[in-house]
């Protein structure tokens, strides 16, 4: 008996220490997980590529404006989409090469689409001057993912604080077509409308009184942005960016203005809940 007991009790003993180490890796491997979720969320691990924003956008309004594509010597933006929140922020980081100056500027900037009011903006003006790296000039830092990464502390704060999450967005073409919870298919397109003329502007430029009406196919439409006396040759909803999180998305809107001798395309956006107020 004693020895069944001796015996029984090293069993036991040894399906204790299996079970210990079975309990250990498996908190290992969370803790590990949790390490690399942790890591994941942070601009330093990003790839910045895959979340740049497609030149189609860009292309789309040049195709579209024979009247003034001639004048802009700044046809590319370099963008990158940064992730949403939950509650209908974007947040997008812009590297912007600066003619006239000289330099390249970074801008970080968080919007609230469901306001259109700019939560967040960030500048870091002439990190980096391409035209005078070949004399003894010393750049801030070595390149736009330098300039980012290296300040990614204080990004990752702002975004954390606006509940921003790290993801790639896919910017699309019109028109934006979803299921509603009615098991419908819904379709909604974007136009401009210019309002009237608007005040004389600066000689090489013009500016517009206009308004973007979004439109629902099955009836009803709804205005999401508008401005008068906007100094710019055009105003295209070029294409969207949906929330992963809600029926919301940004609407891509490309601009021309003149800026130093010619003219640049800009990108900003106007956010639309698809949902509502149709």
């Amino acid at each position: 008996m004693k020895k069944a007991f001796i015996a029984e009790r090293l069993c036991h003993a040894g399906t204790s220490a299996l079970n210990l180490r079975r309990h250990l890796f498996i908190l290992l491997f969370v803790l590990t997980g949790l390490c690399f979720s942790a890591g994941a969320e942070s601009i330093k691990n990003i790839k910045l590529e895959d979340y740049k924003l497609s030149d189609e956008a860009t292309e789309y309004a040049l195709r579209n404006d024979e009247k003034h594509a001639y004048c802009i010597y700044a046809d590319k933006v370099n963008m990158y989409i940064l992730g949403w929140s939950k509650d209908g922020k974007i947040a997008f980081v812009e590297d912007r090469v600066i003619d006239g100056r000289g330099g390249n500027d970074l801008y970080f900037n968080i919007i609230d689409l469901v306001t259109d009011e700019t939560v967040c903006r960030k500048e870091m003006i002439d990190y980096y001057d391409f035209d005078k790296a070949g004399e003894t000039f010393i750049p801030a830092y070595e390149s736009f993912e330098d300039c980012l990464k290296s300040n990614a502390e204080e990004f990752d704060r702002l975004l954390k604080q606006n509940g921003i999450i790290l993801k790639p967005a896919k910017f699309e073409k019109m028109p934006v077509v979803w299921v509603s919870k009615d098991n419908k298919t819904e379709e909604v397109t974007f136009k401009v409308n210019k309002t009237g003329e608007g005040k004389p502007a600066f000689i090489y430029s013009e500016t517009l009184n206009y308004e973007i009406v979004a439109e629902k196919k099955s009836g009803g439409s709804k205005i999401v942005k508008s401005e008068k006396n906007r100094e710019s040759y055009f105003v295209y909803p070029v294409g969207y960016i949906k929330s992963p999180y809600e029926n919301r998305v940004a609407v891509v809107l490309i601009n021309a203005s003149f800026v130093f001798e010619g003219s640049e395309l800009f990108v900003e956006f106007a956010g639309c809940n698809l949902s509502v107020g149709f």
